[in-house]
């Protein structure tokens, strides 16, 4: 049997993702978690096969289990947000959100799903002053659109 190496292992997986394979993708990550492998890609790729199958429980810990790895990460506290929003835990995708934005404030997407869940919990105020944070942010006028329509969308 021949060895791969960690960044091979993930190519595959990515091919799996983008192949819409999320279950071979999601054992060849668990392999390589009991195998010991400590890496916040693994997690997020992992919680995004998770989302994707509807697991979003499943998601959650996963992208809690890459953020002990990176707390620094944008993608997995929004992603994570993600996960909440869809188990209608608003209250943890808003912290999971602001997080993201903290990290990486030019991160729109996340901006727009902030305004979706402040809206979806009547949170007007808030949605509000973070419309004029996209608009201050001079996001395409598709950006632009989506916040104000109020979608909610998954990067």
């Amino acid at each position: 049997m021949t060895k791969i190496s960690l960044e091979q292992a993930i190519q595959i997986v990515q091919e799996c993702y983008q192949s819409k394979h999320y279950k071979q993708a999601t054992r060849i990550l668990q392999r390589l978690v009991q195998h010991g492998v400590q890496d916040d890609r693994i997690y997020l790729l992992m919680g995004n096969e998770h989302y994707c199958l509807g697991q979003y429980q499943l998601a959650t810990q996963a992208y809690l289990n890459g953020i002990q790895i990176d707390m620094n990460s944008a993608v997995l506290h929004a992603n994570l947000g993600n996960a909440y929003v869809q188990q209608e835990l608003y209250d943890s995708a808003i912290d999971s959100y602001i997080r993201a934005i903290t990290l990486k404030p030019d991160f729109p997407e996340v901006h727009i799903n902030l305004i979706y869940v402040y809206s979806s919990t009547q949170q007007m105020e808030n949605a509000i002053r973070m419309c004029g944070q996209v608009l201050d942010n001079r996001c395409n006028s598709s950006s632009l659109q989506i916040a104000l329509k109020s979608e909610y969308t998954r990067h």
